[in-house]
């Protein structure tokens, strides 16, 4: 087996050492020698149009990226980087919940609470990147894992709990940074990248900043809410380059209509705030965090967890304890 050498990984100590080598890799999940399971981005050093120094550095700032948002629990841990004669490898911690994208296609939309739960894991990670001048550059589903499964599947009931645990609240992590890139200050980029209907209007420009980010989120949360795109409705492939273009620099954002019944005034402002068309006046990652219907959604789910890990902590008496109090002299 050739033996995968490890690529530097900006102070971070990686989980395996050098001979402790991949011994099966399927470009999804991965399986140590530690025994422990993780997901592994296999990218081929080869390919047309790129240099071989040019894919090991562009690596290398994902992986600068990464570890600089370590301290956020939102975005996907990196665990180490490696490489043979024809790949390199980029060892990260196992989400078991599927991306974003494909749990839509699945459940279609989600309600205001889950909605919110999303959002919120996801402006966590931008406001961090933002206070460290990194544009994300990508906000898209695909881009997001589920922790785990959700709804996850339901455990037999138990009769000695006086009632079924509750749901957990869904969870995401951000796990690609490819796009991603440092922004000095008080300059702009120029090239064109992400996906092209989660784009924002300046992007078509070429002149964006930080701020892109969250007409992203502005496009994501209108699809969570709603069950689909503000311009194309439930599929944009057959949408060509510039009817995109000329939809998002022009056409009206449409928040009524069956899609958008029972969604929530504040939830719709929230929208209407990110799908700002002027970057100077868009409400930012920190702004958003701020925002009533964030606040609202997720202290509610935050205290549903406190109540849920109540119940599962609280001591349960003892018959030799019943037994003690009934000795006690009256």
């Amino acid at each position: 087996m050739q033996r995968r050498a490890q690529l530097p990984c900006h102070g971070l100590t990686a989980v395996v050492n050098t001979q402790a080598a991949v011994t099966a890799s399927t470009g999804e999940r991965t399986l140590l020698k530690t025994g422990k399971e993780y997901a592994v981005k296999v990218i081929p050093k080869h390919r047309e149009g790129a240099s071989e120094q040019h894919i090991l550095q562009k690596f290398s700032l994902e992986a600068q990226i990464m570890t600089s948002l370590g301290g956020r629990p939102e975005a996907v841990r990196l665990h180490g980087l490696y490489q043979d004669t024809t790949h390199v490898y980029m060892v990260t911690e196992l989400c078991r919940g599927g991306d974003l994208e494909t749990h839509l296609k699945v459940n279609g939309r989600m309600t205001e609470k889950e909605s919110a739960r999303v959002i919120h894991d996801v402006l966590n990670v931008l406001a961090e990147c933002h206070r460290q001048s990194i544009c994300y550059a990508d906000v898209k589903p695909a881009n997001f894992m589920l922790k785990r499964l959700y709804p996850e599947p339901r455990l037999p009931y138990d009769r000695a709990w006086p009632r079924p645990l509750p749901q957990r609240e869904i969870e995401v992590k951000v796990v690609d940074f490819g796009c991603s890139t440092f922004v000095a200050h008080g300059t702009k980029l120029k090239r064109r990248t992400g996906t092209p209907v989660y784009m924002a209007p300046e992007l078509f420009m070429r002149y964006y900043g930080i701020e892109c980010d969250l007409w992203a989120m502005g496009m994501l949360l209108y699809q969570l809410l709603s069950g689909r795109l503000p311009f194309w409705g439930g599929d944009s492939s057959s949408a060509s380059p510039f009817n995109v273009m000329v939809a998002i620099l022009h056409q009206e954002i449409n928040t009524s209509g069956a899609a958008w019944e029972g969604v929530s005034a504040e939830a719709k402002d929230l929208v209407h705030r990110l799908l700002d068309r002027d970057f100077n006046t868009r409400i930012t990652a920190a702004q958003a965090l701020k925002h009533p219907w964030i606040a609202a959604n997720v202290e509610e789910a935050e205290e549903r967890l406190v109540l849920s890990n109540v119940v599962k902590l609280k001591p349960r008496r003892s018959s030799l304890e019943g037994d003690r109090r009934a000795a006690l002299p009256l």
